[in-house]
């Protein structure tokens, strides 16, 4: 009785959909295969009928050959792992390489030329020789030869492990919109027709395989249940596995046909290796016994035993919340995946190694639901992948939660990402096709906030209409081709809502909404919606203690609305107490029934043994971050103070940083700061708009006991152009600067009475204008930049361009850098060393006082200008450098800087690394060559090289320690006479300012 009804629901459901013109073509195949695993190759033959269910003729079919997405380094493929930083395969030897070859199509038993796309190998055109007429159908034929590749991602070899996947022609789908051409990617999975399979595979006798669909000869059933026997008597005598090496060698000098059959799939893959060992588990789905099993390798065993269970755990909470598993066995393979954690086809999923037996579980459960969010209800993984990924990933954080009685789920991981991409604009909507996602957004926004928003839906509907619609999803749309209208319409159908704001706003959007409270007013609270997504919401009434009086559910809105209160027993009402979707600020979500400031949190202060999510800065509370500040510079010595911040790896609008130390060397406050403003406007120009400010404090130098200080102030507005397509690695960025510097100048000496005559700070401004170009993609990255400098007594144009050049084959680079610059006028008054210098920047050529040094004592600093002291004291902290201009390494110690500085100049600067594995750090060969005009020369004589060549050692660029080999002759009496240790300069990145933005950049 219950499959009747079960029919008559499936016919009554079609029915529904054939009313709204819903159509998909059919495949039925029957491939033939024959395993050489000694040259990891297969020769086969494929037979289909391809149904033509569509209103339309069809003149061509396109296939699919998506093992030939490895057989060079130029397709879609390769570029896409280069792009995500993986070049393993790009680098790999031609042996490791893949694909399909040996086709010769037959139509209805005519021999047909097909047409390869001139540049993706992976899709061809087969011409028919008549059209195939709606309803009729075409039978389909081609040998082909496989040569599976190393296990780059999911098809290939590991050693003595095989994955048989995207392996045989298969047709493309054509659906209402048309053909779905799409080639192989490793990030972006697949879309495919529903149909009959029988696969037939010969291969050597203690092979052992893993397929999809039912194993159907007696002989090898019987032996894959000897070998579960085996396995599990092996597991009880102490992990030995005698009895399983025995079955094996049986068969190892015969070849065995393995033959399976499944209708109602739309993929075919199969596992193979002589060390598979195999146990399963019977699991009662509904009233049919469905087998849990498990192949996997002796050396995962202690793993891998549990497997059945985790696989039978997720079969039954599937089957029980969304419906029946209608298949004979679900199956899970320990492979040799490198394409995520796991990767599902029907009936079987591979599942990639570790090394801890939640990961295993998290992930088996994970896979086993794609039998039903894509396997079952075939959505185009392509161009929708949240609907699989995204709504599994839900069940499966649901499932192992129900486990442990956890049903309230959190999703704290995911959101806390979700939030760190949408602080800075970055997110991509959760319904973005595959191609288009940058990796991290492919798992933040469709494997987390696919989840998580998907979760949110089932708490605004109550779990039991949810259930209901997600049942009536499954029941209608398995074995289809359903969409996000489809799913949208079951759980309108089941709850009777409204969901426009789910499917058309907050799923389609980039950024995320926001509710702010407004005010109480009366028996009523206003809040504001500041964006246009209608997302319901929940108003939760807190008492003084913080426990929840009651909660309740509030439809969306745009714009303002007044909303009646349902108590007024409360301390506090709160927007989402649950967060169960980030919103762009959570901390205007709260008001207090009385206080001064009512809706104001308490300031938080956060210390470092705080959460995850409140280091990233996560919180429906202001943060402050306070950690200890120690700052030294010679003058100044060991300064201490706090750290003040708000900043964090999520991005405020506005955000500050203060660092007030107390100097031990000049007994006087010194330190650092920075307040900014992040404006992002609705313009296709800019990504972000930022105002800044930057200040310090410190002192450079000393004149008879007195510590002589400067004080600068930084502001500056950054203009980040929008990039044309998120994806892209390029970042253009326009940067207006101001720095304006108040410096105590050197005391005078009263003569008569010996005091001494201070002088109030004067004061010098230097503005910038600069462009930046930085393509910062993983292989071969590169930077431009070109700016002016201004000043009343200087203006000069320079240009830099820094290359990356990686190596294919091993993890070596050379770094190029060439560099151009011209005074655009030079008044009388403008001090030498604002010219250009061949050597870089160092403390006492540093006119602007640009960078946080370690020792400027060298610097005198009178008349509204700084000037080279002759007796510099010659110590490791003095050899700070920055690559700069010329670039030189070397250090200049005599007083004539016009030797080596210009109104224009010149120059390249070019590092390799060294194939020595150091501790920390790196080594590397240098050289620079700078030409300049030498103001020291006569005018005919004014050109001017210099060079020097040496090693560097460091970790990056964030220290490097630099060593002349050889230089120029004009070097020679400045450092001939000195120590190893005093030709040394080094380059630190020491600016806690800077060190910032570079630690969230890499988030």
């Amino acid at each position: 009785m219950k499959y009747l009804f079960s029919l008559a629901c499936f016919f009554f459901a079609y029915t529904l959909c054939a009313q709204d013109g819903y159509w998909q073509q059919e495949v039925d195949y029957v491939i033939d295969a024959e395993f050489f695993p000694e040259q990891d190759s297969l020769s086969g033959n494929v037979k289909l009928i391809y149904t033509n269910n569509s209103p339309d003729a069809l003149e061509e079919i396109y296939f699919h050959l998506w093992l030939n997405a490895h057989s060079s380094t130029s397709t879609a493929f390769s570029k896409q792992l280069v792009a995500h930083g993986n070049k393993d395969f790009y680098i790999a030897d031609d042996s490791q390489r893949g694909g399909i070859s040996g086709i010769d199509f037959f139509v209805n038993d005519q021999q047909v030329d097909a047409v390869f796309s001139s540049n993706e190998p992976e899709i061809i055109k087969l011409p028919l020789p008549a059209a195939v007429q709606p309803g009729q159908s075409v039978t389909i034929s081609t040998p082909f030869e496989v040569q599976l590749p190393f296990l780059f991602s999911r098809p290939g070899f590991d050693g003595q492990v095989y994955h048989f996947t995207q392996w045989f022609p298969k047709p493309a789908v054509y659906d209402a919109d048309g053909w779905h051409l799409m080639p192989y990617l490793d990030m972006g999975e697949y879309y495919a027709e529903f149909g009959q399979f029988e696969v037939n595979i010969f291969a050597p006798g203690d092979m052992v395989i893993a397929a999809t669909g039912e194993l159907q000869n007696e002989s090898e059933v019987n032996w894959l249940e000897a070998l579960e026997t085996a396995t599990r008597n092996g597991i009880k005598d102490q992990y030995s596995f005698d009895e399983v090496a025995a079955l094996k060698a049986e068969k190892a000098a015969t070849t065995r046909l393995w033959t399976f059959k499944q209708d109602r799939i739309h993929d075919f893959a199969w596992f193979a290796s002589k060390d598979f060992l195999y146990l399963q588990k019977p699991v009662l789905i509904g009233e049919e016994t469905v087998q849990a099993r498990a192949f996997f390798l002796e050396d995962d065993v202690f793993l891998w035993e549990q497997a059945p269970n985790y696989i039978a755990q997720g079969l039954s909470f599937y089957s029980e919340k969304v419906g029946d598993y209608p298949y004979a066995h679900c199956t899970a393979v320990g492979g040799a995946l490198q394409a995520g954690g796991g990767m599902e086809y029907p009936m079987i999923t591979v599942i990639s190694p570790t090394d801890n037996d939640i990961a295993l579980k998290t992930v088996i459960v994970h896979e086993v639901g794609h039998n039903w969010f894509q396997s079952m209800l075939g959505s185009n993984e392509r161009s929708s992948p949240w609907l699989d990924e995204g709504i599994n990933s839900l069940y499966e954080e649901w499932a192992l939660g129900a486990e442990i009685g956890v049903n309230d789920l959190e999703f704290r991981f995911q959101k806390l990402g979700y939030s760190l991409m949408n602080s800075r604009h970055t997110n991509q909507a959760i319904t973005e096709a595959s191609q288009k996602l940058t990796p991290t957004n492919y798992y933040l926004d469709i494997y987390g906030a696919g989840a998580f928003a998907t979760y949110y839906l089932k708490e605004y509907l109550g779990e039991s209409a949810f259930t209901a619609g997600m049942q009536d999803y499954f029941n209608t749309w398995k074995f289809k081709h359903p969409n996000n209208e489809s799913l949208q319409r079951s759980l309108e159908k089941a709850s009777g809502k409204d969901l426009m704001w789910f499917f058309q706003q907050l799923i389609v959007a980039e950024q995320t909404f926001d509710y702010k409270v407004k005010g109480l007013e009366g028996n009523n609270i206003r809040i504001e919606n500041t964006t246009n997504i209608e997302a319901p919401f929940t108003l939760t009434y807190l008492d003084e203690t913080g426990k929840i009086l009651e909660e309740n559910w509030q439809e969306g809105f745009t714009g303002e609305a007044l909303i009646p209160l349902s108590r007024s027993d409360f301390h506090q009402v709160k927007i989402f107490h649950r967060e169960l979707f980030p919103e762009t600020n959570r901390q205007n979500n709260s008001i207090k029934s009385s206080g001064l400031f009512p809706k104001n949190e308490k300031i938080k202060l956060v210390g470092l043994k705080s959460g995850q999510n409140v280091l990233a800065g996560k919180s429906d509370q202001p943060l402050l971050f306070l950690t200890p500040s120690v700052l030294w510079n010679a003058v100044d010595k060991f300064s201490i103070g706090p750290s003040l911040t708000n900043t964090s790896l999520i991005e405020k609008p506005f955000e500050y940083t203060l660092l007030p130390n107390y100097s031990f060397g000049s007994s006087d406050l010194v330190g650092m700061g920075e307040v900014r403003y992040t404006i992002f406007p609705e313009s296709t120009t800019f990504q972000y708009i930022r105002p800044s400010i930057r200040g310090r404090q410190f002192h450079y130098n000393t004149f008879q006991d007195v510590e002589l200080k400067y004080i600068q102030a930084q502001p500056q507005i950054e203009f980040a152009f929008k990039k044309p397509e998120v994806r892209s690695s390029v970042q253009k960025k326009l940067i207006l600067q101001s720095r304006i510097n108040w410096i105590e100048p050197e005391p005078d000496v009263n003569t008569t009475t010996n005091e001494l005559i201070q002088y109030d700070l004067e004061s010098e401004v230097f503005n910038t204008l600069e462009f930046i170009r930085e393509n910062d993609r993983p292989f071969n990255p590169n930077t431009g930049r070109i700016w002016v400098e201004q000043n009343e007594n200087f203006g000069k144009l320079s240009g830099e361009y820094k290359y990356r050049y990686d190596f294919k084959n091993e993890d070596r680079h050379v770094w190029f850098r060439a560099f151009g610059g011209t005074m655009l006028y030079t008044e009388t008054g403008a001090p030498t060393i604002s010219r250009f210098t061949a050597m870089s920047r160092y403390n006492n050529t540093d006119y602007a006082l640009r960078d946080l040094q370690l020792d400027r004592t060298g610097a005198v600093y009178s008349g509204s200008r700084f000037f080279y002291d002759n007796v510099e004291t010659n110590n490791f902290q003095n050899n700070w450098i920055r690559e700069s201009d010329g670039g030189l390494k070397m250090k200049r110690y005599s007083a004539n800087l016009s030797e080596v500085v210009g109104e224009w100049m010149a120059a390249t600067n070019v590092a390799a690394s060294v194939p020595v594995d150091l501790p920390f750090g790196d080594l590397r060969v240098f050289g620079d060559l700078a030409v300049f005009q030498d103001l020291g020369l006569t005018e005919a004589e004014q050109t001017r090289a210099l060079y020097d060549v040496g090693i560097s050692y460091g970790f990056s660029d964030f220290f490097r320690l630099y060593y002349p080999l050889a230089f120029s002759d004009e070097f020679k009496p400045d450092i001939d006479d000195l120590t190893f240790s005093e030709k040394l300069t080094f380059s630190l990145q020491a600016n806690p300012l800077e060190l910032k933005e570079a630690i969230r950049k890499r988030f």
